[in-house]
């Protein structure tokens, strides 16, 4: 699971670097840090079948709860509004998931409904969509799906 973690993680500061989005120092501190403890619960959470696919059912809130257990975040010099920022994306980073329907012109929608509600981090949710996606199941499983996936978020990214 650490190796999950560790790959998203390089994937968000590769693609920070290689795409020339720009976001707030501010907000990409708040979301290096929010990558890597996306799945601090995990451990916690992991299910393995007899099939050997795993999962990790609400991972999120899972991983909220410890982090402010273990008090994680008092050892970082942000203030009380970078923490809830920080365990908000957490709390939520699956979501930008669910957006994903059948077809682009209602993932499109979904996408909209998904803008207005984040609004304020929208772009630091797309920026992690795409470094979590590239080191998901789909890319083996499904890899037309996730071909789908990628190709849709990258567009979305270039029109910021």
């Amino acid at each position: 699971m650490l190796t999950h973690t560790k790959t998203v993680f390089k994937n968000l500061i590769e693609f920070l670097s290689k795409s020339g989005i720009k976001i707030e120092e501010k907000n990409r501190f708040r979301l290096l840090l929010a990558t890597f403890l996306h799945d601090y619960g995990n451990k916690d959470t992991l299910i393995t079948k007899e099939n050997g696919t795993t999962s990790c059912k609400n991972h999120e809130n899972v991983s909220v709860q410890n982090i402010i257990n273990d008090a994680l975040l008092d050892r970082f010099n942000i203030d009380d509004n970078d923490k809830k920022w920080v365990l908000d994306f957490i709390k939520n980073h699956a979501e930008i998931n669910n957006v994903f329907v059948d077809n682009d012109s209602d993932t499109k929608n979904s996408l909209n409904d998904f803008k207005v509600k984040y609004q304020n981090d929208y772009l630091e949710n797309l920026i992690f969509g795409v470094s979590d996606l590239k080191d998901s199941y789909f890319k083996f499983s499904n890899k037309k799906e996730y071909d789908r996936r990628i190709k849709f978020l990258e567009n979305e990214l270039k029109n910021q």
